[in-house]
């Protein structure tokens, strides 16, 4: 049995769905687990992932008997569909985990503006006028 371009394609697809998927759930356990470890880059491999599963969708188009599919067409919606919503769910969460941290910043930012008041030798604090005669 010869495989065509077709089914190369269709195969391609899954991996980069797959490839998706993977990236997706690795970087939801290190943000449950709190390793929050090369988060910096986390951007740019979601983004890498996500334009090789965009390319495919756009290409779908260049194999008609992938688009005549019926059963792949409706795994390929339903898999789409499946992203969209969760990655809506991660946008919320990421949103309101953002408000928390400005929130956290602000009352630190609060303190450490407190502390700094106390600075023995700060301008604000008030400086003894007695030397102590113990020592």
């Amino acid at each position: 049995m010869k495989i065509t371009d077709a089914e190369i394609f269709k195969q391609n697809f899954k991996q980069a769905f797959d490839d998706f998927l993977s990236v997706r759930e690795r970087h939801q356990q290190a943000l449950a687990s709190g390793r929050l470890i090369n988060v910096n880059n986390w951007h740019e491999e979601r983004e890498t992932v996500f334009s090789q599963l965009k390319q495919y969708v756009v290409s779908i188009n260049e194999y008609p008997s992938v688009r005549n599919d019926g059963d792949f067409m409706l795994w390929v919606r339903g898999k789409l569909g499946e992203l969209l919503d969760h990655e809506m769910i991660l946008g919320s969460a990421v949103k309101n985990e953002r408000q928390k941290l400005q929130n956290r910043l602000g009352s630190l930012r609060k303190g450490k503006k407190a502390v700094k008041g106390y600075k023995p030798y700060s301008d604000k604090a008030v400086r003894s006028r007695f030397l102590n005669s113990k020592t």
